[in-house]
């Protein structure tokens, strides 16, 4: 929330951005973003439209998705590629 709030042009975002993302806005944040399941995307969007960043910017910022394994089947019951 602080490093939207330096892209932030109106004065209202920026505060509210900054707001929430001290302790003293945690139940703010918690109601308005966290209770909502608000995303990064609406956020920018919806809430607080006077972001404004470029794209290397925005892709910087977003966070990492991390790769994680997943089998090819989750049932023990099911046969998959278990004799390979």
């Amino acid at each position: 929330m602080k490093i939207l709030a330096l892209y932030a042009r109106d004065k209202v975002d920026r505060d509210a951005l900054l707001r929430m993302s001290s302790k003293e806005g945690k139940e703010e944040y918690k109601e308005k973003i966290e209770g909502m399941h608000v995303g990064l995307s609406r956020l920018i969007t919806e809430f607080v439209p006077s972001v404004r960043m470029t794209l290397p910017q925005f892709i910087a910022f977003c966070p990492r998705m991390v790769p994680r394994c997943v089998r090819a089947c989750e049932r023990a019951s099911f046969p998959c590629f278990q004799n390979i």
